[in-house]
């Protein structure tokens, strides 16, 4: 059962047929009533309440292009992460990248890479917090509400600008009443998963209410390594998610959500065959063979083979926390405001020729606090008509530390076929990159309606972002070896 707006049109149709085939074999009209009412009580898709457009509607109703997937439906789609969810939805690519980053694509823009100092084109928002490093974009569908994929520029009705399209992640809210439970599970390659959450009122007038949900994975790697033995692309993964809400009047409620993410895999390119560095045949006592010409499988009998030097992983660990008033001060009109902390640590090693020539190993350790603050208005009247508006800031201090070394082997490499004279060749390379980034910016959304069926829909928005980047590098030289 997808979630697609057209599904709704095409299952009568096929009800309707059901029924005349049915009819045509003369069944009584009883049974024929009963069947019928037995298939529309099977077809009967749930109504999906969504915020795409930062109010709360059936998702039937917005105009624009919107995929959505309720708790349930996630369960059908067996989806763990948004890997899962992308083979439902028209035009959107969520992987996993070479260097653990998500890469997310919505209708060809987006970003593949994990690079600062590019905003990726299809914003993740998690509780309509903006997550500005695409590396922890890529989180577990644990204690979700709703998922909801909206194609198209968003940047009139969401603080951070989003020319591609927005993927939002809504997390369960504390329930009324105590609720609990824990699942486990395995699976080949030696895979374990765990889930749990606990929820419910901690007052007796039920003000406050608070939850505690957690998610954990463990398999083993699909990748054996030929060069240094043992498995690669192996899974460690434990993260959580809390949360806190009062009810200070019928008209007044604070929000607190903590979560936080801890993750070890052991990533592996898949090996490169035929490139520069695997054009000849052992230039420099590196273990190459004739299988170096040959796709991993016909070299290896087998794709899950790989053969990088680096003992490669992306240690990661990620946290925030945001902070949400919302305030009704009239019967049409409402003020939300969101304070959100983000912070990100990421250690990482790429092997990134991933063949077994020992160049290319590359640590990059990076370090980002992210801070936002969300003001916003919102109007919503039974006529139809609607306006959001706000203010919203933004700033995030990333600091970025990279190197290399066995640079000698790729130096004696070049000058095994390319004689270079030189005093020396660097034997290692460092660099730093400090980048700080500040946004502000304005927004508005009004829709008027003309008729029942009809509406107008404008909106506006005014960005200034700056960056300021502060970047450091040096190469260690070995002199006692040269090229001749």
């Amino acid at each position: 059962m997808w979630p697609n707006k057209t599904v709704r049109r095409i299952r009568p149709v096929a009800l309707a047929s059901v029924v005349a085939v049915l009819a045509f074999f003369d069944f009584s009209s009883t049974a024929l009533a009963q069947e019928a009412a037995s298939d529309r009580q099977a077809n009967v898709i749930d109504e999906i309440i969504v915020t795409a457009r930062r109010r709360e509607e059936s998702l039937w109703s917005v105009p624009g292009s919107v995929s959505a997937f309720s708790e349930r439906q996630l369960r059908d789609l067996q989806a763990t992460d948004m890997r899962q969810v992308q083979y439902a939805v028209p035009n959107f690519h969520f992987q996993r990248s070479d260097s653990s980053n998500a890469a997310v694509y919505l209708r060809g823009i987006g970003q593949n890479d994990s690079l600062p100092f590019v905003e990726p084109g299809v914003g993740v928002y998690i509780d309509d917090v903006y997550v500005a490093r695409t590396q922890a974009a890529f989180v577990e569908l644990f204690d979700i509400e709703r998922v909801e994929v909206l194609r198209g520029p968003q940047g009139t009705l969401y603080g951070r600008n989003s020319p591609g399209g927005a993927v939002k992640l809504i997390t369960r809210a504390p329930s009324d009443q105590v609720e609990a439970f824990a699942e486990v599970g395995a699976g080949n390659l030696a895979t374990r998963i765990y889930n749990g959450r606990i929820s419910g009122p901690l007052s007796g007038d039920g003000r406050w209410k608070g939850k505690f949900a957690i998610s954990g994975i463990q398999r083993d790697g699909h990748s054996e390594n030929a060069v240094l033995g043992g498995t690669d692309g192996d899974t460690d993964t434990l993260s959580f998610r809390s949360g806190l809400d009062f009810e200070a009047s019928d008209s007044l409620s604070f929000s607190l959500r903590v979560e936080g993410k801890f993750e070890r895999p052991d990533r592996s390119l898949t090996p490169i065959r035929k490139t520069p560095l695997t054009l000849f045949e052992d230039p420099v006592g590196a273990p190459f063979t004739p299988r170096t010409y040959l796709p991993t499988e016909e070299a290896f009998g087998s794709p899950y083979v790989v053969e990088g030097t680096a003992n490669t992983f992306a240690d990661l660990t990620t946290h925030g926390a945001s902070f949400k008033i919302k305030w009704q001060f009239s019967d049409d009109w409402y003020l939300e405001s969101i304070t959100a902390y983000r912070k990100l640590s990421w250690d990482f090693i790429l092997d990134a020729d991933s063949t077994p020539f020992p160049v290319l190993d590359i640590p990059v350790y990076e370090d980002d606090d992210q801070f936002s603050t969300e003001l916003r208005f919102a109007l919503e009247r039974d006529s139809g008509l609607s306006f959001t508006g706000g203010v919203y800031l933004f700033n995030d201090d990333d600091v970025v530390l990279a190197g290399f070394d066995d640079a000698s082997a790729s130096f004696q490499f070049l000058g095994f076929y390319f004689p270079i004279i030189s005093v020396g060749v660097p034997s290692g390379g460092y660099g730093e990159s400090d980048q700080r980034t500040s946004s502000m910016a304005v927004f508005a959304d009004i829709t008027f309606p003309i008729t029942d069926t009809t509406s107008f829909e404008i909106g506006a928005r005014y960005t200034n972002d700056e960056k300021e980047v502060t970047r450091r590098g040096e190469f260690f030289f070995d002199p006692t070896l040269c090229l001749s």
